[in-house]
């Protein structure tokens, strides 16, 4: 039988009232279907009847789509939380190793770069097309040649900034494919945009400007959130 507060709990899947929604409808329409035709000495009585089968049934579904508009909007709300930071252990990072991260859905390398790597990024700079990344998005203290705030530690939105696209790591040095004065970086794949170890584009490809670095702060020695400003001055 119908229950109204069977409906109003709001700790019941979608799917099971769904399936309770249609109970009660299935039992209205065989319920209607074994009523005796309407005569006048029962006017009265059927419309009671009526009113509340058609009460009864719009209550039910609107409740229902209170919930799932409730449960969608609670879901959207609890996914803005977990995703407006991402706090990442880098210090378990091996030095050369990438961490793939999400954050606000988009993803987010960490780099932990070895000397080698930083004494590749000088290497690079003469033919970029933004190496001072006065055109591209970071906060004003990762505006540096290694767009950081430790020379080691690298974080970036892993989105080419042609069309969205996620590169490829490639630290290998002078491969077939990309050339023997290649010394380390990312590539896109889908139209050839190529990035140095700091993220910068490289010049005479798709890429506009360097890739994006967000807003992030060092919790301490091992702990980093993205999503929320340094101190650190520009």
């Amino acid at each position: 039988m119908y229950n109204p507060h069977t409906f109003r709990r709001t700790d019941l899947p979608v799917d099971v009232r769904q399936s309770l929604i249609k109970e009660v409808l299935l039992d209205e329409r065989r319920r209607r279907s074994q009523s005796p035709p309407f005569s006048c000495g029962s006017n009265q009585r059927n419309r009671r009847r009526g009113y509340s089968t058609y009460s009864r049934t719009f209550f039910v579904i609107l409740e229902a789509q209170r919930w799932r508009a409730g449960n969608t909007e609670l879901r959207a709300c609890l996914g803005r939380s977990s995703r407006e930071n991402s706090r990442t252990q880098h210090a378990k990072l091996e030095s050369g190793a990438l961490l793939r991260v999400e954050w606000r859905g988009k993803p987010v390398w960490v780099l932990r770069r070895s000397q080698v790597m930083l004494d590749r990024i000088e290497d690079s700079k003469y033919d970029l097309r933004d190496p001072d990344s006065n055109d591209s998005d970071q906060p004003p203290y990762a505006k540096n040649e290694f767009r950081a705030i430790k020379p080691d530690v690298l974080v970036l939105v892993a989105n080419c900034t042609h069309l969205g696209c996620v590169p490829t790591d490639r630290f290998e040095v002078a491969p077939a494919d990309l050339g023997p004065n290649w010394v380390g970086g990312f590539f896109c794949p889908c139209h050839g945009s190529k990035f140095d170890l700091s993220g910068r584009v490289f010049a005479g490809v798709p890429a506009p400007t360097n890739l994006t670095v967000p807003q992030y702060r060092f919790v301490d020695d091992n702990l980093i959130i993205v999503g929320e400003n340094s101190g650190e001055a520009g």
